[in-house]
Order: structure tokens, then sequence, then C-alpha cells
């Protein structure tokens, strides 16, 4: 995740104060009109309903900047929000992805115009258009999915709880458990510049694949740190961001780069 991002991610938190989010919703809802499906109607009015009710009390998880106009932001409970002027209002997005259950939506990645959606119970949302629409792709285990690295528009890799990840090669219509010698939950990946993927895990562990995500092998790294985010940095090393602040980590993993 850029400073970029994380930038972004702190101004719409700070945009999006509960009541005034959630009052946007109810009067989309009044001008929403069914197009034959009333069960995501339904739903719509239901989110709205609660989100009145309980405020700001859900999470965001993750942000896509597709330009500095159109941002989109998931997270707990099924929540999706998008505003198209820059953050100045935001609009409910979650009737447009078929999550009728409210599961949380972890990790969002884009490539061209394929946008998809890591969440719960072993599910992933792709997008084709934009995020307009989406379609549900399940993978081959009802793990959560706590993110994912999109190498292509057809080609992504998603990881998550217990170690566990898989890769699809054609836009998830198929997948192939990934073997990962790690019990702790993954929780960041990043691709590199030569195309590499490197995978971090709740124990601070890193993983690196070379071979587009259908295996990775364990990097040293001296003194593991809890890792929740990953990214490169311009002169190619690793930073990675916890519980305990950032850090840049140590030179022998970042030396494995492209080996």
């Amino acid at each position: 995740m850029s400073a970029r991002t994380i930038a972004c991610a702190v101004f719409v938190c700070l945009v999006l104060a509960g009541a005034e989010s959630a009052a946007e919703w109810v009067r989309q809802g009044r001008e929403f009109k069914a197009t034959g499906d009333a069960a995501q109607l339904k739903r719509f009015r239901a989110d709205a309903d609660r989100l009145v009710r309980e405020g700001a009390d859900k999470p965001f998880l993750d942000l896509d900047v597709e330009s500095e106009s159109v941002l989109t932001v998931i997270g707990a409970f099924g929540l999706a929000l998008r505003s198209e002027n820059g953050g100045a209002g935001w609009r409910s997005w979650g009737e447009r992805v078929p999550n009728s259950a409210g599961s949380h939506l972890y990790s969002m990645g884009r490539k061209g115009d394929t946008l998809v959606i890591a969440g719960e119970q072993g599910v992933v949302y792709r997008s084709v258009d934009h995020g307009e629409g989406f379609i549900a792709k399940a993978i081959p285990s009802k793990t959560s999915n706590f993110g994912l690295v999109v190498v292509s528009e057809r080609h992504w890799v998603v990881y998550g709880l217990r170690g566990k990840a898989f890769v699809s090669e054609d836009g998830g219509h198929s997948w192939q458990s990934v073997s990962i010698e790690e019990s702790a939950s993954l929780t960041a990946g990043v691709r590199r510049e030569d195309g590499s993927i490197v995978l971090a895990s709740q124990a601070g562990t890193l993983f690196v694949s070379t071979d587009g995500g259908h295996s990775f092998k364990k990097l040293p790294v001296a003194n593991p740190i809890p890792i929740i985010a990953i990214a490169e940095a311009p002169d190619g090393g690793l930073v990675v961001a916890g519980v305990r602040g950032v850090a840049r980590i140590s030179s022998a993993a970042n030396d494995s780069k492209g080996k």
C-alpha cells in the first residue's frame, strides 16, 4: 500500500462521519429503483437503516483509488461505498456485490478494468467494468481471505487464515492450493517491480514466489515482528508495518529479490 493510498484512507475515515454517511444511504435508497432483484433492494434498505441506528462503528478495511475522483472503500459486514468526486460525496456500493450475508470484505486489487475483492467464507468477487457490477467466485476452501495480489486481469493470488493461499490464472474459474509452511494467518502481500510476489504473516514471516504465486519459499528475517502491511520502497527494499510500528526488513530478505 502506497503512502498516497494510506493518506487517502485517513482522508476517507475523516470525511465519512457515521450519521452523515448513513443518512446519504437512506436518501439514495429512496431514489433506488429495483431492476427485478427485490432481495438486493431489501438488503440495501436494511443496511441503510442499520447504519443510521448503529452509527460509525464499522471499520473500513481497504481502499481502491481508481483516479483522483473515483474512490471505493470496503469493510466489515459487507460495507462498500464509492465516491466519484474525490470524497466530497459518497454512495452505497454494497448492492453491486453479491454478498447477501453481509460477510466482511477485506481487500481489493485492480488491473485495468478488472477490480477484485477478497472476503470471508472463501469467496472472491470480480468486476470487469470498473466496479459497476460484481460476480462471486468461490475458492476450494471456506477460509477467510485477508488479502490478494492481482498479477493480471485473470491471474490472482489470495491468502488469509492459517497460512492458506490459492492461485487462479483463469479469472477465478479454477484454483490451485498453494503450499506454504506457515500456520499463522497471512496478512499482507505485494507484487514487486521484478514480478516476484511477497506474502507476510501475522508471525512476521515472509515468503517469496518467483513463479506467479504457484510456490513460495521462506525468506530469512532478523527480529520478525507481526505484519499487517507490506510495500516495496523506491530502491527495491521492503517496508513492513504492524503493531510495533514501521520498519525496513533485514538486508537478507531484501537481497532475495529476483532470485
